[in-house]
């Protein structure tokens, strides 16, 4: 093989590597799948199932439960690519869905305390004695926050759906830090869920200033949860890499594959 045939073999591969980047992944969740790795209780609402679509790019996340009946009247949820939320304070992010009026569902995050509790919204620093000021992240009155949100009986069952932008999630800096990253909100190729939902709940808002759009009140009573680490989701879109970007790519393999070829031998000029 001559040197431009070995270049041209080297572009193809750095092509094909650079488009093989996946940015978008889905998972489904339905209640009793085979696995080890999650545990439910339906105290708060039945389980039937979980979907969701995370754009590592963009960060847009949209994510929907299905209950098998009609009690629930909100959740908390984390989520993430790494396991153990639960007890990782100044880590992870907390989302609250507000779904006492089906007719007027209200999200808030805010960053998770690392609390066994869903006392977030309340206490930012659950390692300190008293509540320390809530570390609030944003609300669905932020502007370019949600997307769509939605909460509604279909038959016999409750559906909850949001669709939200997380960049300004993802790039918040905590107050109440551990010395850990900040990991935010968001998945990969790997899912872990911390989640409570609640049959019981009373909730009120702030009207204006630092409070306003954000929980003052969140009583809430008959909580279950589904709690799941190491789920696999499935990767749906890839980033395509610009075209120059690619074609550095290739050129610099192809240097590479040259180098190596010319000090065996085996090519020639």
């Amino acid at each position: 093989m001559n040197r431009a045939s070995w270049a041209t073999a080297a572009a193809v591969i750095g092509l094909a590597a650079a488009r093989a980047s996946a940015t978008t992944y889905e998972w489904n969740f339905t209640a009793g799948q085979p696995g080890a790795n999650y545990a439910i209780n339906n105290t708060g609402g039945i389980y039937r199932s979980v979907s969701s679509t995370y754009d590592t790019v963009t960060q847009r996340l949209r994510f929907s439960v299905t209950f098998g009946n009609q009690t629930t009247k909100g959740f908390a949820l984390s989520l993430s690519n790494s396991p153990g939320i639960n007890g990782s304070g100044g880590q992870y992010a907390m989302l609250y869905f507000d779904a006492c009026s089906l007719a007027n569902p209200r999200i808030s995050v805010y960053a998770y305390n690392g609390a066994n509790n869903l006392s977030s919204w309340l206490d930012g620093d659950a390692t300190t004695a008293g509540n320390q000021a809530p570390d609030r992240i944003v609300t669905g009155t932020t502007a370019g926050f949600v997307n769509a949100i939605s909460a509604a009986n279909v038959g016999a069952q409750r559906v909850m759906t949001f669709d939200v932008n997380l960049a300004s999630v993802n790039s918040f800096n905590p107050t109440y830090t551990t010395g850990q990253p900040w990991r935010g909100m968001g998945f990969d190729s790997k899912v872990s869920i911390w989640m409570h939902q609640l049959s019981t709940l009373t909730t009120t808002y702030g009207e204006a200033g630092p409070a306003g759009g954000y929980l003052t009140q969140w009583d809430a009573a008959s909580l279950g949860y589904f709690v799941g680490n190491d789920f696999h989701s499935i990767a749906t879109g890839v980033i395509p890499l610009p075209t120059a970007a690619w074609l550095g790519m290739g050129g610099l393999t192809g240097l590479a594959l040259l180098r190596r070829h010319l000090a065996s031998g085996l090519v020639r000029e």
